[in-house]
């Protein structure tokens, strides 16, 4: 009988909670722009996308957003938005049965009568855009000839694999002006001076230290372009931001690091700057034995110090350079999942560099350079969009 009453008792009170709940959700809805970051990582993560066709990804589907969110007449701003973004989903997820859901979710839940026909133009600009960049082409490009000396780039790790991608700084970026970012040569001499003492002092269990793993980005991971979305998402959330001020802090994130790759691409293999342990065995000898393998790229510049230089430049100008960071990292093959905060955006870039730098992946000339390189980007990035009057 006690049971009887339990059960009467919370039917008769279900009416009330279901519509207070249906209340609360509409009203803590996350926004458009942190909602899509959080199913295109998660996408990228399942997949294991590579950095490069992630940030391509991040970086059109935000583009197109972008553009038809700043075009809208009024109040119909977020459902062209929506709608734009989705369509060139369904180019870059084309018959893959989760990401078509997910697309269609985000669809359904922001825009309830579906694609509108704005959204569906832009969109398409945007898809045929991508279509045209060059991308396909790029994964054809030959390995460039390489002399044979010191700093010649060769293969690492156990299966040796080539330059992967040695194409794609070819590629056409988003914002053309970026393709003015470039670095000088490096200057060997300090460079070699940093491998010596590198791998002098070397030990594996550095390379299990906390800010390793934590940028290591391995399987399972949202790639390190879409660790700077979630970070630029996170505080979205967190500062409660309006649907138009989440939208442009993210877009302006996903388009930099979409041409930061590029930029970094482009420069890998102008100057096809051999790994630290390569180099080190040709001026002693020995080899060194890393607890994971190398990336099956050039060493100068550093892709991820690239994409965090590119995305914190742009966080600067937005939210400020001493606002706190948050990031939820996903569980991986050595790291746990946890969550981290930065105290800036400065000691968010230095934490990357740092981590690729314990990890023997890269000496500090690598990081530094493409620190540079990456901030140049997103500022070329951030004042393209201000002359247009979006910012």
């Amino acid at each position: 009988m006690a049971t009887l009453i339990l059960i009467l008792s919370t039917t008769a009170c279900t009416p009330s909670l279901n519509k207070i709940d249906a209340e609360t959700l509409l009203i803590s809805q996350p926004t458009f722009a942190v909602s899509m970051s959080n199913s295109l990582t998660s996408i990228v993560a399942q997949q294991r996308l590579s950095p490069l066709t992630a940030s391509r990804i991040y970086g059109y589907m935000y583009a197109a957003a972008f553009e038809a969110y700043n075009e809208s007449i009024e109040g119909e701003e977020v459902y062209n938005a929506v709608s734009a973004a989705v369509t060139v989903g369904e180019l870059f997820f084309l018959y893959q049965k989760n990401p078509t859901l997910e697309m269609d979710a985000l669809l359904r839940r922001y825009s309830p009568n579906g694609h509108t026909k704005f959204g569906k133009k832009i969109g398409g600009l945007y898809t045929e855009k991508a279509k045209k960049d060059g991308y396909l082409e790029s994964a054809s490009s030959p390995n460039p000839v390489v002399d044979n000396d010191l700093w010649s780039y060769e293969p690492t790790g156990i299966y040796r694999v080539p330059f992967l991608d040695s194409g794609y700084g070819e590629v056409l970026p988003l914002v053309p002006l970026s393709k003015k970012c470039e670095l000088e040569e490096p200057n060997k001499k300090i460079m070699e001076s940093e491998v010596r003492e590198m791998f002098t002092s070397f030990t594996p269990e550095q390379t299990a230290e906390p800010e390793v793993l934590v940028f290591l980005s391995g399987i399972g991971t949202p790639t390190p372009p879409g660790l700077m979305l979630q970070i630029a998402a996170s505080h979205a959330s967190d500062a409660n931001l309006d649907e138009k001020s989440a939208l442009k802090l993210i877009a302006l994130v996903a388009i930099s690091d979409n041409d930061a790759g590029i930029a970094a691409w482009r420069e890998k293999r102008k100057f096809m700057i051999a790994r630290p342990e390569t180099v080190y065995r040709r001026l002693t000898g020995e080899t060194i034995n890393l607890p994971r393998d190398t990336p099956p790229h050039p060493s100068y510049p550093s892709g991820h110090s690239t994409f965090a230089g590119a995305a914190t430049s742009v966080m600067d100008k937005v939210i400020g350079i001493d606002i706190p960071l948050r990031m939820n990292v996903a569980e991986d093959q050595a790291a746990p999942s946890e969550e981290w905060v930065f105290n800036n955006t400065s000691e968010l870039r230095g934490l990357v560099n740092w981590s690729r730098v314990r990890a023997g992946f890269h000496i500090k000339t690598d990081v530094i350079a493409g620190e540079r390189l990456g901030r140049c980007v997103g500022n070329t990035v951030y004042d393209h969009f201000k002359e247009k009057g979006w910012l």
